[in-house]
């Protein structure tokens, strides 16, 4: 409920009725719903804005949680790829037998 399907123009004047996605991207039934999105994604849209605000003050009063999810991140990508560079060994070793 709430969400845009289809678009029509209609011109009166010279009595023409166009499809919106014929008329193109800009035109089509997506675009309405991001312009005017239902109340229910609207209140979405409004959670995640406030999740975001929150997650960046966190930031601003604690800087050195960004520090800290920064090197943990780089500490998960590290561990990741030393166990693809072992995998990678394990399948040359079984391709040789």
């Amino acid at each position: 409920m709430g969400r845009i399907y289809g678009v029509t123009f209609i011109d009166h004047n010279a009595g023409i009725v166009a499809n919106g996605s014929v008329l193109g991207k800009e035109f089509s039934a997506n675009v309405f719903n991001e312009l005017h999105p239902a109340p229910k994604e609207m209140q979405q849209v409004v959670e995640q804005h406030a999740a975001q605000q929150r997650e960046q003050r966190s930031h601003i009063v604690n800087p050195l949680t960004g520090i800290v999810d920064t090197v943990l991140d780089l500490a998960d990508t590290q561990a990741y790829e030393e166990q693809q560079r072992q995998m990678q060994r394990r399948k040359k070793l079984r391709l040789r037998k």
